[in-house]
Parts: C-alpha cells; structure tokens; sequence
C-alpha cells in the first residue's frame, strides 16, 4: 500500500511540474499540429526531426568524463604498472571537472570540456610542445559521465534515467523507466524535447506500430532531454470522473446506510 502511494505520489509530482510547461505555453504548443509555434512568452518552438534523433554524433567531453591522458616519454603521464591490483593502463587517469577542465602533470590546467577526442589530443599536444620537441600523445575516454535524461508522462517508473554510455536510444530509455503503463499510455503521442525552454526543439515520435518501436532503437537521446509520454483520452475522462464521483464500494455503503437513495 505504501509502495503504490509513493508511486502515485510521484506522479502527480511530475504531473505537477509538466503543468508548469503548460501554464508557459510550451506543451500546449507541441501537439503534433503546432511543432513549431510559440509559447506563451514568446520563445519559439522549434521542430526535432527524427532525422535529426537518428544520427549519431561523436561524443563532446563533458563533465564527469575520465580520460586517459598519455604523452609518451614522459614519466608524469605514465601510469604505475601494479600486478596485484590489476592496473593495466597506461597513462594516469584524469576525471573532467564541472567547468570542463582536466589538471595534467606539467601543463597545469586544461579546458577540454566541449571537444572532440581527437580536438583534445591536439589541446595536449600544442601544450605538450613547451617540454617535449615532437609530443606523441593519446588521448582516450575510459568511462563516460553519468548523463541525465528526464522520462515522464504514462511510464511505470517516471523520473531520471542515466546514461553511462556514449549512446542511449530512446527505446532503452523507456525500458529504464519500466516501460508505458499499457493502461494509460497513448503510444501515439510520445514526445521529445530538447534545448531547454530557452530554445526548445520538440519531436513527435508514434510508437504504436512495430515500424515506430523499430524506429525508436535508432533514435538517440542527448543529456537533458525530456522524453513525455501522453495519456488516453479515456484515461483522463476517468481521472476527472473519479475524483467528482465515489467508488462503487463507497457508493455501495452509501445506499447501505441511507446517505443516498
């Protein structure tokens, strides 16, 4: 019993704040009929096509990222060899700071945050230069921060779904959060936004049809988006019944004791 209030609790929580989007204009302005509108203050909405979901882009260092950083001859860069703890790589390891710098032995502190892997090999080797004549450097992801997608609407378990991979498609996104509650979900009407309110981009993806959930394995979510799965029709009929009328069991005892007729 506990368990299915908190569940109901955070539900109506994170319908809470999907009305906060609303009251801006921001969903109503996403109906699969006015992607590309405005909301109600004016910002611009803008249309994610799922071309645009499919293609994969090559990994920007972010935050939380650990890099293995190597310029080779040089003794601060390596790392210490240990059979007994099973350390097998080769260079020291380096975690990405909030502000998207990393601090290397020698060249002190370096922005790396927003590049490419191999953008950051030439930020080391042009800073490598001041005390190696012709630096051979790597540069490697060795594990992936933990980036954050917000799944809400007619899931089983709405909320956080992190990321700790390079990609994460929009089918094991839901799978994470439970799946759509089959009850209430309208897998017609999911949608993905992303950019923020500032500059919003919005997707509408149909997932009813074996061609729309081969389609979602192959569109990809970035950190931030908020992946929203619409109810039925019926489903909010019901809801909005519910709460005006009693339950056949309560109407049941009503009549028992006379309350109504």
């Amino acid at each position: 019993m506990v368990q299915k209030d908190l569940a109901l609790n955070l539900k109506i929580i994170f319908r809470a704040g999907l009305a906060l989007f609303v009251s801006a204009g921001f969903l109503a302005s996403c109906s699969s009929m006015n992607l590309g509108g405005e909301t109600a203050s004016g910002k611009r909405v803008g249309v994610l096509t799922i071309e645009e979901l499919q293609k994969i882009e090559e990994h920007k260092i972010a935050p939380e990222d650990e890099l293995e950083v190597i310029v080779w001859g040089v003794p601060e860069f390596q790392a210490v060899q240990n059979s007994i703890s099973g350390t097998n790589q080769a260079g020291l390891l380096y975690r990405v700071h909030a502000d998207g710098s990393i601090d290397l032995p020698l060249i002190g502190k370096l922005s790396l945050g927003g590049l490419t892997v191999a953008e950051a090999k030439a930020a080391v080797e042009k800073e490598a230069r001041r005390f190696v004549l012709d630096p051979k450097v790597s540069v490697t992801i060795s594990r992936y921060g933990s980036r954050k997608i917000l799944v809400l609407g007619e899931i089983s378990n709405p909320g956080i779904v992190l990321n700790p991979g390079p990609e994460l498609s929009l089918a094991e996104a839901l799978a994470q959060a439970g799946g759509l509650d089959l009850t209430t979900a309208n897998a017609n009407h999911v949608y993905i936004i992303r950019g923020g309110l500032e500059r919003p981009k919005v997707a509408h993806v149909s997932l009813d049809s074996a061609v729309g959930m081969f389609e979602a394995q192959h569109i990809w979510l970035k950190s931030r988006d908020v992946v929203y799965v619409d109810s039925k029709m019926i489903t909010d009929w019901n809801r909005f019944v519910s709460q005006l009328l009693p339950t056949a069991g309560v109407a049941a005892l009503m009549k028992t004791t006379g309350v109504i007729k």
